[in-house]
């Protein structure tokens, strides 16, 4: 006959706590948590897709925000770069010159300038009438007073005769804008013939030397007449706020030509000019790129408050419909601290993973745009570690509830409810 065998009762190694030892590895928190999310992998997609769209649009912003501002620096616009506009401040004496008559010349011995001169315009408008195509018309058009040198400071193409010497002298020649010349009915083809237009400006005949099509720097031409200065200051009297200066500079030589145009044209008089020269452009891309990242930043901060709530907020309730899981694991030995390791993995791995793929997807979109556009992409290395590491302390932080919840399921309630 069999002996006997006597059962002895297992202890509780603390009071209050399932029977038996427990040993929850981190290996086993991981294969726990996967299983999980393949378990529920419909959960798991409609949690992550708000993460999802929120990596791509940030790290596309990013990408292409910083691709801009490097193709706004590279292409920093040269004509803005190489333009000096001056204007005569309030203190010019009643009895002085806005500018010296030999302004032009004076402007030639700065170095760096490249071309540049006077520029007059009233607001008043003249009547402009042209004599062979429509002698009785009359058409408001604004008249501009010029040196010389402004025309090769325009960069303008001239459609007709370049006369540079009939701008030294008060000489009624004049050219004319694109849509002006079109309203007075005078082609491309009269003014390079060899029988020029004759237009009368408040009853003065004046000869059509060309066409003026795209200037730069002197602006609002296309309706204008553009008259040597001297013939316009002789046709009527001009306000001191009339006149101001269009200085074309060598690259880079900008502010120097700024800070000299002062002592050279009025060193007798203090502060004669208000001198605009463009922005340095180092600071201006850091402008550019800070504007650009702020709205960024601001975007990633309201993407990643609303990925954080959709995963809270399945979680949470990926915690309630697993109460008897969660209590069947307390009641075989699992501490509430497994449990709460496991939820908060799982939406470190589901915040993490989702940022991922999404990432990838934004950093082809921007790819494909800078390539369309005949950008250099500009990706910054820091960008592709940062966004999926955010991304998991998102997890981490919006798992902290759904795990605290989980952690406080009673196993004899749970089960009961089975």
């Amino acid at each position: 006959m069999t002996d006997a065998i006597e059962l002895q009762p297992i202890e509780p190694n603390n009071p209050g706590e399932p029977l038996g030892r427990t040993r929850f590895r981190p290996r086993d928190v991981w294969g726990e948590s996967l299983a999980a999310l393949r378990a529920n992998q419909l959960r798991s997609l409609a949690s992550g897709l708000a993460v999802f769209v929120a990596a791509a649009a940030i790290i596309s912003v990013l990408t292409i925000s910083a691709s801009v501002a490097n193709q706004v620096s590279d292409e920093f616009d040269a004509l803005r770069a190489t333009s000096v506009r001056v204007s005569p401040t309030k203190a010019i004496p009643p009895d002085k010159a806005v500018f010296p008559a030999d302004a032009e010349a004076r402007l030639k011995t700065i170095p760096g300038v490249r071309a540049g001169g006077v520029v007059v315009e009233s607001t008043t408008k003249s009547t402009v009438a042209a004599t062979n195509s429509s002698p009785t018309a009359g058409i408001e058009a604004s008249v501009i007073g010029i040196d010389n040198s402004v025309l090769d400071a325009t960069d303008a193409e001239i459609l007709g005769h370049r006369v540079p010497a009939a701008f030294h002298s008060t000489a009624t020649i004049a050219y004319i804008g694109q849509s002006l010349a079109t309203r007075l009915g005078i082609s491309e083809n009269q003014v390079t013939t060899t029988e020029p237009d004759l237009i009368m400006i408040d009853g003065l005949a004046f000869e059509v030397a060309g066409i003026l099509r795209s200037p730069q720097r002197l602006t609002q031409t296309d309706s204008a007449v553009i008259i040597p200065r001297t013939t316009a200051e002789r046709l009527r009297q001009y306000e001191p706020t009339d006149y101001s200066m269009i200085v074309e500079t060598a690259g880079g030589s900008a502010r120097n030509v700024g800070d000299a145009i002062p002592l050279v044209l009025a060193p007798e008089r203090l502060d004669p000019y208000v001198v605009d020269v463009p922005p340095d452009p180092n600071q201006f891309r850091k402008r550019v790129e800070g504007n650009i990242q702020s709205l960024v930043y601001a975007m990633a901060a309201l993407s990643a408050l609303v990925g954080a709530i959709s995963i809270a907020s399945a979680a949470y309730n990926g915690v309630t419909e697993r109460n008897n899981e969660f209590g069947l694991r307390r009641a075989i030995g699992a501490k509430p601290k497994h449990l709460r390791y496991q939820v908060i993995t799982e939406t470190l791995l589901t915040s993490a993973f989702a940022a991922t793929i999404g990432e990838m997807f934004g950093l082809l979109i921007a790819l494909t745009l800078s390539k369309r556009n005949g950008w250099t992409t500009i990706l910054e290395p820091w960008h592709l570690a940062a966004i999926p590491t955010a991304a998991a302390l998102l997890g981490i932080l919006a798992g902290l509830l759904p795990a605290h919840k989980a952690s406080r399921i009673d196993p004899s309630q749970a089960l009961r409810l089975t």
